[in-house]
């Protein structure tokens, strides 16, 4: 009797620490992207900058701008799980300077992800669980 209770704690142990592994790796992209999107400027004296939402994408799905190598998060690399707040065509065309914060422009990266778990996880549970996490930092720009 014993064994069959550790044996489900153990797994229960196990899935709940990768969903919070998932989560951290999440974070950190989301982090990560909107640090790039926080610097970055619809153009500078008429020239168009060369942020683009892909590479933010890219940093937060794979941890670099170019977009190669391996998932922070296993399947998490569609688009639309993540968005970006001011689009790049609304960013401020200034650099915020120090003063009253409340008065500084934001950037806000927003991304869900599904996490689907073990074999044993979807026996279990019928549902996938949604994490989500949202990213705001002060627009700085370049």
């Amino acid at each position: 009797m014993v064994f069959p209770v550790l044996m489900f704690l153990s797994f229960g142990l196990l899935e709940f620490s990768n969903v919070l592994w998932e989560r951290q790796q999440m974070q950190m992209g989301l982090r990560d992207a909107a640090r790039y999107w926080s610097r970055c400027r619809s153009d500078i004296n008429g020239a168009e900058m060369f942020c683009s939402e892909t590479v933010a994408r890219n940093i937060a799905f794979y941890g670099n701008p170019a977009g190669s190598g391996r998932l922070r998060v296993p399947n998490w690399d569609a688009a639309e799980e993540i968005s970006f707040d001011p689009a790049k065509a609304s960013l401020p065309t200034n650099a915020s300077l120090p003063g009253d914060p409340s008065l500084m422009p934001r950037v806000t990266v927003s991304g869900t992800v599904t996490y689907f778990g073990s074999p044993m996880f979807s026996a279990l549970l019928d549902d996938s669980i949604t994490i989500s996490h949202t990213v705001e930092m002060r627009y700085i720009g370049w």
